[in-house]
């Protein structure tokens, strides 16, 4: 134990002195600008910080283009942001670059929008905005420049009214079904000194319907299929068999609070997730395992999503059935868990998760380290991963076993 403890320290050390030279980025943010919003077409400034004391990429695409998301009441719709200007600047040492960008709008969205905008490399951004009104002539004067200084073929290129139709199948598949798949848990593949060697996870989450906003200012309640599979691989054995693997599909109602106009940074409700998890390892007879639960999931946040925050989510949980085979199972997984995550902005992490027995004994701790890499030949946002974990239940196989490990390797969601 106090080997595993040194090693863990080690690597923690060596970990963060590598995240000062792998977080090489601006952190973004986004901001309406009121003063060129014309009907029909929505100006923002992407805006890149640099807290460091060296120049830093924006880390903005250099194609100039930024899929985003809007989002009005009980509707959504996704578009793309263009840049007036594409490149990727650089950003002096404790500066900022603005870059101007402008989205099309439907002619019918008067009302308070949520914006979401998702640059590759960096987490969604978002502002609350409020478009001007349309005029009848909207549609004449969309083909003429809406922003000064902004090429007619540039607001045209951004505008959908103005792309060729889809063929059917891209639009099959655009109306229904890549769009509503967003990340869930964590994705990553890690590996340690101690059998079963490797551990991976993958999880996704599906947007079956969206329900009613409590307010123009927060984003649509909606219904969301979940599934997330963990697997123990024992890959150094002979023949490289699966130790044990979890399949857990669920399906839930998820509330995500929008950033308010005036963002308090001390203090922001995140959202809740509620519905039915099932969890089951797929084998029968004496080495099967199963459960249902009934969940409930809230999250908040304590200081600047900008810069040091700490985002905390408990979860509470009754059992509804499904533990014929481990009967015994709330003596180490009791009937919740909370999540802490302490971050400096888009940067490195620490997440920890805690659940105990419904008589407080059988204690778990699982500590996930994420701090940002770039990856060759990996299009998407990339952390190096450094997990321990200590307790019980990391295999539902073996659940009542008390287990320590420590792994290391790639994360694609933390």
């Amino acid at each position: 134990m106090n080997t595993l403890l040194f090693r863990s320290l080690r690597w923690l050390l060596a970990a963060a002195a590598f995240s000062s030279v792998t977080a090489a980025e601006a952190t973004l943010t986004l901001a309406p600008v009121d003063t060129v919003n014309r009907p029909g077409v929505l100006a923002v400034d992407v805006i890149a910080i640099n807290r460091s004391d060296v120049a830093v990429p924006s880390g903005l695409p250099d194609d100039g283009l930024i899929p985003v998301s809007i989002h009005e009441r009980d509707r959504s719709w996704h578009a793309t942001m263009t840049a007036i200007e594409p490149g990727r600047p650089m950003v002096a040492p404790g500066g900022f670059v603005a870059v101007r960008y402008t989205v099309a709008l439907p002619t019918d969205a008067t009302g308070r929008l949520v914006i979401e905008a998702r640059p590759q490399g960096h987490a969604p951004i978002a502002a609350v905005i409020k478009p001007a009104p349309v005029r009848p002539d909207a549609d004449i004067e969309l083909a003429r420049p809406l922003v000064d200084d902004v090429p007619p073929a540039r607001i045209a290129a951004s505008d959908p009214r103005y792309q060729p139709a889809p063929q059917p199948a891209t639009d099959l598949i655009n109306r229904g079904f890549l769009k509503n798949f967003t990340a869930h848990e964590p994705i990553y593949f890690i590996y340690g000194p101690d059998a079963p060697a490797a551990k991976f996870q993958f999880s996704f989450k599906y947007r079956m319907a969206a329900l009613s906003a409590d307010s123009p200012a927060e984003l649509p309640t909606t219904l969301q299929f979940g599934f997330t599979q963990r697997s123990l691989w024992d890959i150094d054995a002979t023949s490289s068999p699966f130790y044990d693997t979890s399949y857990m599909p669920e399906i839930m109602i998820e509330k995500i609070a929008a950033l308010p106009e005036e963002p308090d940074h001390w203090f922001n409700w995140l959202g809740m997730q509620g519905g039915f998890r099932h969890e089951s390892n797929g084998r029968d007879g004496d080495v099967s395992r199963s459960l249902n639960v009934i969940f409930a999931r809230a999250a908040l946040a304590l200081g600047d999503p900008a810069s040091l925050h700490l985002v905390i989510a408990p979860e509470v949980f009754t059992y509804v059935g499904g533990l014929s085979n481990n009967r015994d199972l709330t003596d180490f997984r009791g009937y919740g868990q909370l999540r802490l995550h302490l971050s400096y902005g888009d940067g490195p992490s620490l997440t920890a998760k805690f659940h105990t027995g419904d008589d407080l004994d059988h204690f778990t701790t699982e500590l996930d380290l994420h701090i940002p890499v770039s990856v060759p030949l990996i299009d998407a946002e990339s952390f190096f991963l450094l997990q321990y974990y200590e307790g019980y239940g990391e295999s539902l196989l073996n659940y009542g076993s008390r287990d320590e490990s420590l792994r290391a390797g790639l994360s694609l969601v933390r």
